[in-house]
């Protein structure tokens, strides 16, 4: 009898160990992105505004739009404008977003004015 509880017991500990996983582990590396050579070096050389760049008047292929729900901001004015590319459309869907084409860019410029008593001034 004192067998067969030893046996039990083994067998009932030996299915009750847990297989530990491998595990690899790779020697950490300093890897940074340079992400100098993405995009122009200014913002202004993108051309989507006229100068001066602090009208935010846009250019010709540049589209001022509006939401119809806008967010509070702290107070911050905020103007939008989208750029599709030159030949391309943006496909409208009422169930979800817009289906913008490759290379589209939403501009969005937050900024106070001088008075907001008269805000459209300079």
């Amino acid at each position: 009898m004192k067998f067969l509880w030893l046996s039990l017991l083994l067998i009932a500990f030996a299915a009750c160990q847990q297989k530990s996983a491998e595990r690899i582990v790779e020697e950490e590396t300093d890897q940074t992105t340079d992400l100098s050579s993405l995009g122009l070096a200014n913002l202004s050389a993108y051309g989507f505004f006229k100068q001066p760049l602090k009208n935010l008047e846009p250019t010709e292929s540049v589209i001022p739009y509006q939401l119809n729900s806008p967010l509070f901001s702290d107070y911050a004015f905020k103007k939008r404008f989208i750029k599709i590319p030159n030949g391309k459309k943006m496909i409208y869907n009422g169930e979800e977003v817009f289906d913008f084409p490759a290379g589209t860019v939403l501009i969005k410029n937050f900024y106070y004015p001088a008075d907001f008593g008269t805000p459209d001034k300079d």
